[in-house]
């Protein structure tokens, strides 16, 4: 995968978005990336029963006023040394940051959350969804509840099933460990079908369960092999139980600076974020999460 140079970072003022540009900040520090600001100054036009048109004067003072905002945070970027692009546009935020990453030729989109309570406002519907949903480059999601820093990224933590869709973020994973010069930890959760038999007071098969373990611990020692072939510095953990609960506890032991983790993207999404092991990690996650779309 290519070598990320080109970081695109949504702002909006708020309180996650300055985690964002923080995290964004670090990065470029260790990579050596560029930091595309982008502010959408998009008035949501409500639903009202009769035509109405925002005076021109009050949209100049919108628009000034976002600017200066904006110019303000490049500043401070570029007085740490960060390269910076701004912009401010007019458009929606979907189709401004989507816009800005082709224009600007983006590797990666790193952009805050809400989390916790918050991020079912975020998710349902919103900027970050739509964003993760059609986005055609990997989404590094950042809550508010994060402990972010300039620092630089020394472990990353990538979650996997095995599935097909798991390639891409495999690959990127691998990738972005090597830039930053980071270690990663690989998780693999197995949902035992222990609970699923027992609702009908069944004992499950013998040798079942560890007839999964075995599987599992074969396929993650053939994975880990493949990234040590690559010179990054792996290790394997595989655990039990509910898939989120179980990466997001694995992300703390391990004191991750980041999850990456697959998404099936577009229609397939909804089905990974709503109500899914995605959007239960990126509710809880103690560090940025990076969703990488599948090409499936």
């Amino acid at each position: 995968m290519a070598r990320i140079e080109s970081i695109v970072a949504p702002v909006d003022f708020s309180e996650p978005s300055r985690a964002a540009i923080t995290q964004a900040s670090g990065l470029a520090a260790s990579l050596g990336a560029t930091i595309h600001l982008i502010h959408a100054a998009h008035f949501p036009t409500p639903s009202l029963g009769h035509e109405f048109a925002i005076p021109e004067p009050a949209w100049e003072a919108v628009r000034d006023a976002a600017q200066k905002r904006v110019e303000e945070i490049a500043r401070q970027l570029e007085s740490r040394g960060r390269r910076v692009t701004r912009e401010v546009s007019d458009r929606s935020p979907v189709d401004a940051i989507e816009e800005t990453v082709r224009r600007r030729n983006g590797d990666l989109v790193v952009m805050g959350t809400h989390g916790h309570r918050g991020l079912q406002h975020v998710f349902l519907g919103s900027v970050t969804e739509r964003v993760l949903r059609s986005a055609a480059i990997p989404v590094m999601a950042v809550p508010a509840s994060a402990e972010v820093s300039e620092q630089p990224t020394r472990r990353l933590l990538f979650a996997t099933d095995f599935s097909p869709a798991s390639l891409g973020a495999r690959d990127f994973a691998v990738s972005f460990a090597s830039d930053l010069g980071a270690s990663l930890e690989i998780v693999h959760a197995i949902a035992t079908p222990t609970q699923f038999f027992a609702s009908y007071e069944v004992a499950p098969p013998a040798g079942l369960i560890d007839e999964i373990r075995d599987g599992a611990r074969t396929r993650i020692d053939e994975l880990a092999g493949w990234v040590s072939e690559r010179g990054v510095s792996v290790e394997t953990r595989i655990v039990e139980g509910a898939a989120s609960e179980s990466i997001i506890d694995a992300a703390r032991k391990a004191k991750a600076d980041a999850i990456v983790m697959g998404t099936r993207g577009h229609s397939g999404l909804r089905h990974v974020l709503l109500g899914s092991v995605a959007e239960q990690t990126l509710r809880q996650a103690p560090c940025p999460v990076v969703a990488v779309r599948s090409a499936e």
